[in-house]
């Protein structure tokens, strides 16, 4: 029997479907900067995401509306000076998808095997942005990193809504 997703689950999901963002570059933590997606300008990246509020939609609804916190970190290999412009690019991709509809990323079923466990499918019906991408300072490590808040509308496929 597969297992619940859950609303990081079903984020990091959804942001793989987003053309543009680092493959294999997303999770609810950073890990080591070692380990994120070098691209060819031989900059890291990185998207993080975790859950900062929310509330159902309905009680009796099976559907959540979970507020999220994105995070999108860069640092360039070998140097001191953050890469402002590519952490405020995925900011942008990601704000961008929230309302494009051409990269289909509403609607499609969210596949989920973190760690090898099987999790239903899900689908994403909305994302909304809350606040605009800011830059954040006071990183010790020089690490490009936007930050910005937004909620989600998912279900969980199977499950009817009343």
């Amino acid at each position: 029997m597969a297992l619940h997703p859950t609303s990081e689950l079903v984020a990091i999901a959804w942001l793989a479907n987003i053309p543009g963002l680092p493959v294999g570059g997303m999770a609810t933590s950073i890990p080591k900067q070692e380990d994120w997606p070098v691209g060819d300008d031989n900059i890291s990246r990185f998207v993080s995401v975790r859950v900062v509020g929310g509330s159902p939609l309905r009680a009796q609804a099976p559907v959540a509306n979970p507020v999220l916190e994105f995070s999108t970190w860069a640092c360039r290999l070998e140097s001191n000076k953050p890469p402002w412009h590519a952490a405020a690019q995925m900011a942008e991709i990601i704000r961008v998808a929230s309302y494009e509809r051409a990269y289909g990323v509403y609607g499609v079923a969210l596949h989920m095997n973190p760690g090898g466990r099987q999790y239903a499918n899900a689908s994403v019906m909305g994302v909304t942005l809350h606040t605009e991408p800011r830059r954040m300072y006071a990183d010790p490590r020089n690490y490009a990193h936007y930050q910005f808040d937004a909620s989600m509308t998912w279900k969980e496929a199977g499950l009817l809504i009343p």
